[in-house]
């Protein structure tokens, strides 16, 4: 007989967040959204002068290692891990939004 593992809460959450997002015209997900979106343009305040601070930084280092490749290519990659960061925070509207169906965060 073959024995059925209960759900992890990770599987829970889950389905609870898919059961949620599946009916957008309830009140629930109005609240999910909103609360969403409140955090949203919080991170945004925090992520865009963050990014800027560690490309920046990778920029600094870029220009102290001219003569060492290895350095280099650590700078190249602070800058692209910043610009990459920034492009998330910024697509997570975007995707918010794709995912309700609706424009909630104005």
């Amino acid at each position: 007989m073959k024995t059925i593992n209960p759900p992890s809460r990770a599987q829970k959450a889950a389905v609870l967040a898919l059961a949620l997002l599946s009916h957008p015209a309830s009140a629930a997900v109005s609240t999910l959204v909103g609360a969403v979106c409140n955090l949203y343009f919080q991170v945004v305040k925090i992520a865009a002068p963050l990014a800027f601070v560690v490309f920046a930084y990778g920029g600094v280092q870029w220009v102290y290692s001219a003569d060492d490749p290895g350095g280099r290519k650590k700078a190249r990659g602070i800058m692209i891990t910043a610009i990459v960061g920034l492009l998330i925070v910024l697509i997570a509207k975007d995707l918010v939004t794709a995912l309700t169906n609706e424009t909630p965060c104005t």
